[in-house]
């Protein structure tokens, strides 16, 4: 069976619990920006499933095998490895029967606010779940030595292969932060593919190590996701707008230190 012509990946990060106040994180690793309500989630959720609209794991996208032809899917996934991944997101996905797809950062595995390594691996036993990778450090890959870079890409991989049970593993670009020399060393490595933080659409036979997605960030309203979820609608086309212009203004101002390989932190 074909896979979708078209596929949305939604980029999640932390789920808020319900009742904490405005700013609160996790650790210092998360951006209160991307912080979803629990309550927020549960109903964007519940839109994606009353919408009808296919949802499949990266990895079924990936070959094509998620069901029969559609014009849109989804893919869920989220980034960083957070407690919340399996505390709060998981129940969710599993009585709604919505797939995932978790990345990993895996030297910060075991750390307070983070998934431990037994709950990465119980994670990983869901049935429509799946391990990928952010890094081990979550330093911005673009920003590495080549040697730097090697050891981040090889030892992550190693870390969510032993984890999930599979060799088949994707990575997330942490920051979104990638290049042309990266793509080509994460396909070295042996991963998969190389999700982004691009804006746009992962088309049938595009490219998959520069998969964009969507960021969702806290408090949307109900009808701004539903809007984000039709690639037709104003809504999308102007966050592509925007997110684009950004990042055209990011790499141009980063543009020195990737020259010289200095590192993020």
């Amino acid at each position: 069976m074909m896979g979708a012509s078209r596929t949305l990946v939604l980029m999640y990060h932390q789920i808020e619990p319900s009742g904490v106040p405005d700013g609160w994180v996790p650790n210092a690793l998360a951006d209160a920006r991307y912080g979803v309500g629990l309550s927020d989630f549960r109903e964007q959720m519940d839109i994606i499933r009353d919408r009808k609209i296919p949802v499949v794991r990266l990895s079924d996208c990936l070959e094509g095998s998620a069901g029969s032809r559609e014009p849109l899917s989804i893919v869920v996934t989220f980034d960083d490895g957070y407690a919340s991944d399996l505390e709060l997101a998981a129940p969710i996905l599993e009585k709604l029967g919505i797939p995932a797809t978790f990345f990993l950062t895996t030297g910060h595995l075991d750390r307070p606010g983070m998934l431990t390594g037994n709950q990465a691996r119980d994670l990983a036993r869901f049935p429509h779940f799946e391990l990928g990778s952010h890094g081990v450090t979550h330093r911005f890959l673009s920003h590495l030595s080549p040697e730097d870079l090697f050891r981040e890409l090889q030892d992550s991989f190693g870390t969510i292969s032993e984890l999930s049970g599979s060799k088949h593993v994707s990575l997330s670009a942490p920051g979104g932060r990638t290049s042309p020399l990266v793509a080509r060393a994460v396909e070295e490595a042996g991963f998969r593919s190389l999700c982004t933080s691009r804006p746009g659409l992962f088309l049938d036979g595009g490219d998959r190590f520069s998969i964009p997605r969507l960021p969702i960030m806290k408090n949307p309203s109900i009808s701004h996701f539903q809007a984000l979820l039709d690639p037709n609608s104003l809504s999308f086309r102007l966050d592509s707008w925007v997110r684009s212009s950004k990042n055209l203004v990011r790499t141009a101002l980063e543009l020195p230190r990737t020259k010289t390989g200095r590192k993020e932190r």
